[in-house]
């Protein structure tokens, strides 16, 4: 699916492990480069992320599903 900057894969899947790892087998990808998550709402960034901060839910309230791009740090089950 094309996106502003780069192309990306699309689906459904829990995230795990496995799907991870398989993610960086298809692409023939070094481990030590980040896999970046596209996510859909604020419950996943929720799920995810570490903490988000306040400035988060402002953006995330007044854009809505327009284009916006925030860049969190993973939470524990990301990593």
């Amino acid at each position: 699916m094309p996106t502003d900057t780069f192309l990306r894969a699309g689906g459904r899947f829990r995230l795990t492990l496995r799907a991870v790892d398989r993610v960086y087998d298809i692409k023939t990808r070094s481990r030590h480069n980040r896999c970046h998550l596209l996510i859909e709402n604020v419950d996943h960034a929720e799920e995810l992320a570490k903490a988000l901060p306040e400035e988060f839910y402002a953006l995330a309230r007044n854009i809505g599903r327009g284009r916006l791009t925030i860049i969190v740090k993973a939470g524990s089950r990301c990593r």
